[in-house]
């Protein structure tokens, strides 16, 4: 009788158990499904931020989700570029902290910035889909853990994505790190359905010996050295090694995940514009990478491609993707100043000189002072013209562009327009007695005008422009001094302003009252 009663107290205690669990569950079921909430159990890891996910979820929520409110479509989509999210107190500039970077996205969230996926970014830089204003994408470079466990739960709040950039030679092929993110994870991480898995080179990511001295530089854009043979590589060498290179990178991600990989981001951020020693890398790296990928994202600022934002354009097979380093930027003011600086500007513009980054140079530097901005010669530059453009401006068609000069220091003005590269626009140049119309393409001058100016450049001098489809008129102090037709110009494109025949060594060119105008047919 007694083994009787033993036996249902044990059978009674069992079905508890099985109540309890199944209780548990539910509990854990209607965490995920009504609140959005996943419970999760970090790696222990110094390195790891711990974090307190219902309050995160909370901050998150008072929020709201002001994206909803925007009813645009957006000119241009910006691209920003992280490595690591540290737990503690950033050590270079490739760093930023939790606390940091948390305070950075909810900021963006907060003004209405909303994450889209590599897909939404391809159809939208060939016409193909529009997408809301405000749309950005968040990108990580080298698969760091730390990108991931302590910027996963923060995405997940605000229902953000982003695309890690994985060095397959580090990540994959049973390698396993304390930096890098390792097979499983990177497997869970693309299960969340927060993070793409895309290229970042297979073992190219690296500044190797490219001379027999023992100088290093990025393998991707230039030629090895070869110790054991005491040469460099051959043409064909370089050819097979970045080509195989990027395939290996793809074929890896592909078969590890069962996806297409579509996009690749430079290592160093460029093709060897900024140094190889072959002068071929350039054309090679950027025909290998737009064959194998969609998406190629580069590192603003690169030579000829002008603007931070990525704008939409004809249908291709392969892209080049602008991208921004954001790494840096520890406070959400100055986020949200880059950003601003990439976004398509409306017309009329009237210049405020309260963001610096609106005007980038293609030569020497410059500051905003008493209502103007000043141009200056590089300090270490042999080059005797300063070129300032403004950024967001790329998409304006015809326009009346106008400025006052504040010194007198440059012999020749530029004022530019229909810029679309660096070494593309139409401009009116003053100087010397003449003014000019003048047509730049491929950094090739063509004179299409020329004519004597009623006097000489004074201080305070108005100088203005206007073009109208394939019509240009050059004035001075409000009155036309020189009008030609140009038909070979773009259609649109943006402004800047080019100074050059200085004075002194320290010589700057100050001008102010920067106005641009729309102009109707």
């Amino acid at each position: 009788m007694m083994g009787l009663t033993n036996k249902k107290k044990s059978k009674t205690i069992i079905l508890e158990i099985l109540f309890a669990l199944f209780i548990l569950l539910i509990f854990y079921f209607i965490l995920f499904r009504y609140f959005g909430i996943t419970p999760k159990i970090e790696k222990e890891n110094p390195r790891f931020v711990k974090i307190d996910y219902p309050q995160l979820r909370i901050e998150a929520e008072s929020i709201g989700n002001p994206s909803e409110l925007i009813n645009e479509n957006a000119k241009n989509v910006f691209v920003l570029t992280y490595h690591v999210v540290s737990k503690d107190p950033p050590k270079d500039e490739y760093e930023l902290s939790y606390d940091q970077f948390k305070q950075n996205m909810f900021a963006l969230k907060s003004q209405g910035y909303q994450t889209v996926s590599l897909d939404d970014l391809y159809l939208f830089l060939g016409g193909e889909k529009n997408l809301p204003d405000k749309s950005f994408v968040l990108t990580f470079d080298d698969a760091a853990k730390t990108a991931y466990y302590n910027v996963d739960p923060i995405l997940e709040a605000l229902d953000y994505n982003a695309v890690m950039f994985v060095i397959t030679g580090h990540s994959l092929e049973g390698v396993e790190s304390p930096y890098y993110m390792n097979e499983s994870e990177l497997i869970a991480a693309e299960q969340t359905g927060r993070w793409e898995i895309q290229s970042h080179t297979h073992e190219s990511h690296y500044r190797l010996p490219i001379a027999s001295t023992g100088e290093i530089a990025p393998a991707l854009t230039n030629k090895l050295w070869i110790g054991e043979e005491n040469r460099l590589e051959t043409d064909e060498e370089f050819f097979a090694r970045i080509s195989n290179d990027l395939n290996k990178a793809k074929d890896l991600l592909e078969n590890k995940f069962s996806r297409p990989v579509i996009a690749f981001a430079l290592p160093f951020g460029d093709f060897g514009e900024r140094g190889s020693n072959y002068a071929e890398a350039n054309n090679i790296v950027h025909d290998l990478t737009a064959d194998t990928y969609n998406l190629v994202f580069y590192e603003f600022p690169l030579k000829n491609r002008l603007y931070k934002g990525n704008y939409q354009g004809i249908k291709q097979d392969s892209y080049l993707v602008a991208r921004f380093a954001a790494d840096s930027f520890r406070t959400p003011d100055k986020l949200l100043q880059r950003i601003q600086s990439s976004r398509a500007l409306k017309l009329p513009y009237y210049e405020s000189y309260t963001n610096y980054d609106l005007w980038p140079r293609l030569s020497g530097g410059a500051s905003f002072e008493e209502n103007s901005i000043v141009l200056r010669k590089g300090a270490n530059s042999s080059d005797d013209a300063v070129f300032a453009y403004l950024d967001g401006s790329y998409l304006w068609k015809d326009y009346t562009y106008s400025l006052q000069l504040k010194n007198l220091e440059a012999s020749s003005v530029f004022l530019i327009f229909r810029l679309t590269k660096g070494g593309d626009y139409t401009a009116c140049k003053y100087g010397n007695g003449l003014v000019r119309i003048i047509e730049v393409k491929k950094n090739i001058q063509i004179i299409i005008k020329e004519g004597n100016l009623p006097k000489d450049l004074f201080y305070r001098t108005d100088l203005s422009m206007t073009v109208l489809g394939t019509h240009v008129r050059c004035m001075m102090d409000g009155k036309e001094v020189l009008s030609a037709e140009v038909p070979n110009m773009p259609a649109y494109g943006g402004v800047g302003i080019k100074a050059e025949g200085f004075g002194g060594e320290n010589a700057t060119f100050a001008f102010g009252n920067i106005e641009v105008r729309e102009e109707n047919s």
